[in-house]
Parts: C-alpha cells; structure tokens; sequence
C-alpha cells in the first residue's frame, strides 16, 4: 500500500516538474510563439483597425483570419504541434533515463545489502576468533603455576586480563587472583 502511494507521489511529481520544465523551456525557446497583449498596453492605440479577441483565460490576442492571415494561425498551430512532439520525445527520453537510472539505483542498493552481510558475517568470525582465542590463552594460564600466571595477568591490560581470568576454571582462578596485588585485583574485580 505505502509503495503504491509513493509510486502515484512519484509519478505526479515527475510529471509536474517535466510539464513545467517543458513550459519553461518553450518560454525561453520562442519567446514570441505567444503573444499576449495586454488591455492596459499602449499598442492598443491607434490600432482600430486590427482586431482583437479574448481567449478563455481573458488575454487578448491578434484575431489575424480578419486580416486575411489564416496561414499565420496554420503555421503557428504546426509549429506548436512540432514544438510539442520534440518536447514529447524529450521528456520520453528523460522518462528512460530515470527508468535505468532506477534499475541502477536498486542494484546498488542490493549490492550494498550483500555487502553489508558480508561485513556482518567476517565481523561475527572475528568475534568468535576473539573468544577462541581468550579461552586457549585462559587454559594456558590455568595449566601454568599459580605465582607465574598472577604476574604475567598483574602486567597485562586490564580488559584482556580480565576476560582470560573469566574464561578459567573458578578453582584456579582464585588461586592466581590470590597471587595478584591487592590494588589489581580489586581493580579486575569491578570489571565486567
């Protein structure tokens, strides 16, 4: 539901700013394909003899089939026919444009999500890496006298002496907390 509306945003939005798009650009293409004279201009004087009509929207506009100049309304009207068809074709073109450049657009955005999994999965292995390797090393120090081990976890930073004193069986983790200096150990010991 919520995609099918932001399709329909989409798709109006694009056709608002390609229709004003395409007015702006005739604007500054043919600048006097239209020319509207307005009631209050002083072109108005002197000309009795030319007639004028009101459009729709209550612009005047030269009425030129008076005046026997009914090509001059064919040829405009052929040339707006023209101008729409390149315009048409133009914004077709920009249609495809943004179709691809979507079809681009998701692709990276799956290749970003594969490569966000990947990063996930080699951040897990190092991980369990990490722990592996702490649990080795804590049966190391287990196997080791108890005096030796205190030293070695005593010299240690804290954080890794504390996760190796962690991974140990409690007997023997006592024992080398034992051995340990008092300020060290109770350092370890508010650690978590």
């Amino acid at each position: 539901m919520g995609r099918t509306i932001f399709a329909y945003i989409l798709g109006f939005t694009f056709s608002f700013v390609t229709i004003f798009e395409g007015m702006y650009v005739l604007s500054k293409l043919y600048p006097k394909l239209f020319r509207p004279i307005s009631k209050s201009s002083h072109v108005l004087i002197g000309l009795d003899s030319l007639k004028l009509k009101n459009d729709s929207l209550g612009i005047m506009w030269e009425d030129t089939s008076s005046i026997g100049l009914e090509y001059v309304e064919a040829y405009k009207l052929d040339s707006l026919k023209s101008l729409y068809n390149e315009v048409f074709a133009e914004l077709k073109r920009y249609k495809d444009s943004i179709v691809v450049l979507n079809k681009i657009v998701r692709n990276l955005e799956a290749e970003i999500r594969e490569r966000d999994l990947i990063v996930e999965r080699l951040q897990r292995q190092i991980l369990n890496q990490r722990d592996d390797r702490i649990k080795t090393m804590a049966k190391i120090y287990e196997s080791m006298e108890p005096e030796v081990a205190a030293r070695i976890l005593e010299n240690m930073p804290e954080g890794e002496a504390i996760k190796i004193i962690l991974n140990m069986q409690r007997r023997q983790a006592a024992k080398i907390l034992s051995e340990i200096s008092t300020a060290k150990a109770s350092k370890l010991s508010s650690l978590k």
